[in-house]
C-alpha cells in the first residue's frame, strides 16, 4: 500500500469556529481522488495505491492533489505567510509512516537516511507520553525502541506501543475509520453570532457552499442552478 498524509487546518481559531465542518470539507475533497480516506490525529490520510491507475500513475495523482488542494491545507496560519505546499504533505508505505514523515517536515528536521528506523520518537503518537522514560533508556529514534526486547516494551510502555511500531513497519494492519460520503447533501451550520445583515448570513453560508462543492466533486456531479433562502 501507499499512503499520503495531509496537514489539516486545525489551529485554535478554526477549531473554535468549525471543527467538524473543516475536517469534513477536506475529507470530501480527498474522496474525489481516492475512496479510502481517514482522519488520524492532526492529518488526513489517503490510501492512494488503489486509485493510482485511474489517474495515470502515482506521479500524476500527486500533481493533481497538489494542484487542487484546498488553500487552507497548504497555507500558513497567516494569509500572507509564504508556505511551500510541499511541506503540507508526506507519503509512505504505511499510514503511520506517512504521518510520521509529515510531522518531521512540520518540525523542520532533516530526513534520516534510514526509514523508519531513524525517525525521532515524537513522530509516533503512541510514544509521546513515554518520551522521558525512553530517553532515560538511551532511545533517541524509533529504531532504538524497536531494538528493545518486546516483552520489556510491552511491560513498561504498554501493548499499544508495540502495536503502533508494528503498524508503522507494516507488519500489522492499521485499522481506520474511513470517511463515508453521504448519499444526500443535508447539513446544518449554526451561526457563530447573531446575524444582523445578509452579509453575516453569507459569511456563514460560505462554509456550507464549500462543503457542497467538495461533495459534488466527490460525487462527480454539478449544479446548474442554486437558490438560497432564509
Amino acid at each position: 500500500m501507499h499512503w499520503m498524509a495531509w496537514r489539516l487546518p486545525l489551529d485554535e481559531a478554526q477549531l473554535a469556529a468549525m471543527p467538524a465542518l473543516a475536517v469534513q470539507a477536506h475529507g470530501w475533497w480527498a474522496l474525489h481522488f481516492t475512496p479510502n480516506v481517514a482522519v488520524l490525529d492532526e492529518a488526513l490520510l489517503l490510501d492512494v495505491q488503489s486509485a493510482e491507475r485511474l489517474w495515470g500513475g502515482r506521479e500524476a495523482l500527486r500533481r493533481l492533489l497538489l494542484a487542487h488542494a484546498p488553500s487552507s491545507i497548504s497555507a500558513g496560519e497567516a494569509e500572507d505567510e509564504p508556505v511551500d505546499p510541499r511541506n503540507a504533505w508526506a507519503e509512505g508505505s504505511t499510514a503511520l509512516l506517512a504521518l510520521a514523515l509529515l510531522r518531521l517536515k512540520q518540525s523542520g528536521k532533516p530526513r534520516p537516511r534510514q526509514l523508519p528506523q531513524g525517525l525521532p520518537l515524537e513522530t509516533l503518537s503512541a510514544l509521546r507520553s513515554h518520551l522521558v522514560a525512553l530517553n532515560n533508556l538511551g532511545c533517541r529514534t524509533l529504531g532504538d525502541v524497536r531494538a528493545l526486547p518486546r516483552s520489556g516494551v510491552a511491560r513498561r510502555l504498554g501493548a499499544e506501543c508495540l502495536l503502533a511500531l508494528d503498524q508503522l513497519w507494516g507488519e500489522r494492519a492499521c485499522s481506520m475509520r474511513w470517511i463515508a460520503l453521504p448519499q444526500h447533501f443535508d447539513l446544518e451550520h449554526e451561526l457563530p453570532w447573531i446575524a444582523s445583515s445578509s452579509a453575516d448570513l453569507l459569511h456563514s453560508a460560505e462554509h456550507l457552499l464549500t462543503l457542497l462543492q467538495a461533495w459534488l466533486r466527490a460525487r462527480h456531479l454539478g449544479v446548474l442552478r442554486l437558490q438560497m433562502r432564509w
